[in-house]
């Protein structure tokens, strides 16, 4: 069955109807080939590699966004990826199909969604996830600069 969600991005409604349906099975087909997963993962890893070099060069602090969230890309709470479907679907219970679906797949339920790190769109962090960064780049700049942390009530 299409993706309730498909109907809420605007690029989807753009293209074709030729765009390949997202799915969380392990036999579905992904909009980019592993061959072009790479090619994109090593081009940002080259970006994010010149940055942290320039910055360092010049005694720039420099965080990486990604090591911050890192704990969370485990947890369906904060992104929901379908971890637990595969072990689910060896079992060939549909119970623990149906849980580890419910428990850990992105949801059409706005209050669910991708879970509380990414956006509705299912791309982009979420306010959380933002003042999550934010706190750490703020943690980073008062270690570097000796800046004094007041915490508010």
């Amino acid at each position: 069955t299409p993706n309730p969600l498909a109907f809420n991005l605007v690029s989807l409604q753009i293209l074709t109807s030729e765009v390949p349906e997202i799915s969380c099975a392990n036999d579905a087909p992904y909009v980019l080939t592993p061959a072009e997963q790479a090619a994109i993962s090593a081009r940002v890893a080259g970006f994010n590699a010149a940055i942290a070099a320039t910055a360092e060069a010049n005694g720039w602090l420099y965080i990486d966004p990604n090591l911050i969230l890192a704990a969370a890309v485990d947890d369906p709470d904060a992104i929901r990826k379908c971890q637990a479907l595969p072990a689910a679907l060896q079992t060939g219970d549909q119970q623990a199909i149906f849980a580890a679906i419910v428990t850990t797949c992105p949801s059409p339920d706005p209050a669910i969604g991708f879970g509380s790190l990414i956006s509705y769109d299912g791309v982009h962090p979420s306010s959380m996830a933002h003042e999550i960064i934010a706190s750490a780049i703020f943690g980073e700049l008062a270690e570097k600069f000796s800046i004094p942390v007041v915490v508010l009530d």
